[in-house]
């Protein structure tokens, strides 16, 4: 019987000669739980690993399969300890400038501190990683925040301020976490890290990056509604994802992204989020529209508290669209487990009904519907 490729070192070499080695072809017969597999890919050198990646063109997402197999691997090693196979993945991974999963540029610095590894301060790949990490901390500030440790362990103490307030305005929402983190040394106790996680205007631009509580808490029993056309996202989308699609969505250069806080999408790849004209209220206060993967536009709730009393009654963002202003006459099946949220974090719109909730969407955020209609090329 013929071998995969994976299965031999030398196939792989022959491979990365014969300029195969980077096909689709090639990266869809890697299974990650096939030890033959694993072992092959750890047998190669950085420069073999990088030869395995497909090149990126323009601003294209690099989701190459391969580069996602790398992360997970390379973490996994990390966590076993096994930080020199992680490396050498991560050295290789690293050089792809957006791949897709951003997790991948948070774990490569990880992996790095010497506070989890115990191998000393490494000066040289420091070099080589923050340059190729940094550009990704504003889609996920954890970057800024393993950057900071990295800098402190390195004796750069100004970089490490700059970028705990980089993880602080971009949205990190563990800071209770980053401000009591032992790695950081003496550090913790100088008055201008300490006046970081109090200072308003990180803390307001925190704010309009971090998932709301109760959508927090709505992530976390979404197996109670997970027949909905709905998928809600762990994190605000940054204004740079948004700014990604939102630019060939309307054919705009410069479409109105910063009045837009994504949180979620339907199966067709339509967007559903909070219009924030204004940052002068609690952004659930805002209302929550919908920008649809063939180009609509909608108002799905007036509120997020309006958006749980119709998500209580089963109804996604989709749903919502086709009902119009009246539930259906046969009723609708209550989610208790989204209800008791509702009442938990909205007591005030508990009794309101959906057939509210739905008449109360049509005069809300009605410059929004303007706004973008008049962005689309």
């Amino acid at each position: 019987m013929k071998k995969a490729i994976w299965d031999s070192v030398d196939a792989v070499r022959d491979a990365i000669v014969a300029g195969t080695a980077s096909s689709y072809a090639t990266q869809r017969m890697f299974v990650l739980d096939n030890e033959a597999h694993v072992g092959t890919l750890l047998a190669l050198s950085v420069d073999e690993l990088t030869q395995l990646i497909p090149p990126t063109k323009g601003r294209q997402l690099s989701d190459h399969r391969i580069v996602g197999i790398m992360s997970q691997l390379a973490y996994q090693r990390s966590l076993a300890s096994d930080f020199e196979a992680a490396w050498r993945l991560y050295d290789a991974a690293t050089t792809v400038p957006n791949h897709v999963d951003a997790m991948l540029y948070v774990n490569a610095l990880w992996a790095l501190l010497d506070d989890n590894h115990h191998r000393g301060v490494m000066t040289e790949r420091s070099a080589v990683y923050l340059p190729r990490c940094l550009p990704h901390g504003p889609r996920k500030p954890a970057v800024f925040y393993n950057a900071a440790c990295l800098c402190h362990e390195l004796g750069d103490d100004e970089k490490a301020l700059a970028y705990v307030r980089d993880a602080i305005r971009f949205g990190y929402d563990q800071l209770e976490q980053m401000r009591n983190d032992t790695g950081f040394g003496e550090l913790r106790h100088d008055s201008r890290f300490i006046a970081s996680f109090s200072d308003p205007d990180l803390i307001a631009a925190q704010r309009e990056r971090v998932l709301p509580k109760a959508l927090v808490a709505l992530k976390a029993t979404e197996g109670s509604w997970d027949e909905m056309d709905f998928e809600l996202y762990a994190h605000l989308e940054s204004e740079t994802e948004t700014l990604e699609w939102l630019v060939p969505w309307t054919g705009n250069d410069k479409p109105p992204s910063s009045v837009l806080r994504i949180f979620g999408q339907d199966g067709a790849g339509g967007k559903v989020g909070f219009f924030r004209p204004s940052t002068a209220g609690p952004i659930e206060d805002d209302a929550v529209v919908y920008l649809g993967s063939e180009g609509e536009l909608d108002v799905i709730a007036r509120d997020l508290a309006d958006f749980f009393v119709l998500v209580a009654a089963n109804l996604g963002p989709m749903d919502v669209r086709e009902l119009g202003d009246a539930p259906p006459p046969g009723g609708l099946r209550g989610l208790p487990k989204v209800a008791a949220l509702l009442k938990k974090h909205f007591p005030q719109a508990h009794p309101r009904s959906v057939s509210e909730a739905l008449a109360a969407r049509k005069d809300a955020a009605a410059s929004f519907v303007e706004l973008f209609r008049k962005a689309i090329r």
